[in-house]
């Protein structure tokens, strides 16, 4: 044994007249060597492993929920926080993820808690994508669902998890009431702009000459594309004859064009449109 000022004790071999190896030690030394003249130079202490950085998050998420008609492969609406669907009137319907980024590795579907579906590639369906219009059918039965999706960023529910999205829905089988004729509608807007990656802020105003009750209000944006870029809806609407609503709400463009301000009437369960309107527009730099 060799005992050092420290109380160093380790098992050592002589290898030659003024070398020693190490066999075994303690307190954190890993080698030391003697001189010809017996000094025992400075102990080299273990070097601590490196702290590991922390994975960062995932950055995905689902932005939104589309209702889609599987017959016709075309989107019905967004979906809200709580939402109907009354399979009377769309019988065939699935339901889409919209993800930021738009592709990512793949997106989990869950009904009720239960996971039903991951889909790798887009669409991200519901009930995934076996026809040509890319949704398969989703079929409820009359009741209440929450249904939710998350993304990942490997395929098959793998990696690391995003940001999901859940909605309720309240799924009914029921003929749509026959609205009775109602009066004249009448729509205006106003816009304001202050550029690209700025808010643009709607202003619309609505009446009828009639007394109207249960209808949705609808507000979306289309681009020059002729595609939607927002949707923004309120739900069991009341009107007083000749009496105006306003309804304010606003959007972010992220890129340059013009954009349409359409404002619409539907009756309660969307089956109906009872008015179109285009009463402003924008012009975005």
């Amino acid at each position: 044994y060799f005992t050092t000022p420290s109380n160093f004790k380790a098992m050592i071999d002589v290898v030659a007249k003024s070398q020693v190896s190490l066999i075994s030690y303690d307190q954190g030394i890993s080698s030391f060597a003697i001189n010809e003249q017996g000094v025992v130079p400075s102990a080299v202490p273990n070097t601590p492993a490196p702290t590991p950085n922390p994975t960062n998050p995932s950055t995905q998420s689902v932005t939104s929920l589309t209702l889609v008609d599987t017959t016709t492969g075309k989107d019905i609406r967004n979906l809200s926080a709580t939402d109907t669907i009354n399979l009377a009137v769309t019988p065939h319907i699935s339901i889409r993820a919209n993800t930021s980024p738009a592709k990512v590795g793949s997106v989990a579907f869950f009904v009720n808690g239960t996971r039903t579906q991951v889909e790798n590639i887009s669409p991200y369906s519901i009930a995934g994508n076996p026809t040509t219009n890319g949704y398969g059918a989703w079929k409820p039965t009359v009741g209440t669902y929450t249904v939710s999706a998350t993304p990942y960023t490997s395929t098959n529910a793998q990696g690391t998890s995003g940001k999901e999205l859940k909605v309720t829905l309240k799924v009914i089988n029921e003929k749509p009431n026959t609205n009775p004729t109602i009066g004249s509608w009448s729509s205006s807007a106003s816009v304001h702009s202050s550029g690209l990656n700025n808010p643009i802020s709607i202003n619309a105003s609505l009446k009828n000459t009639t007394n109207v009750s249960n209808v949705i209000v609808d507000i979306e944006i289309f681009g020059s594309d002729g595609k939607r870029k927002f949707q923004k809806y309120y739900t069991a609407q009341n009107f007083t004859a000749n009496v105006s609503k306003s309804y304010s709400t606003s959007w972010t463009p992220t890129v340059a064009g013009t954009y349409s301000i359409k404002v619409a009437v539907f009756n309660s369960d969307w089956s109906k449109l009872l008015l179109w309107s285009s009463p402003a527009s924008a012009t975005v730099r």
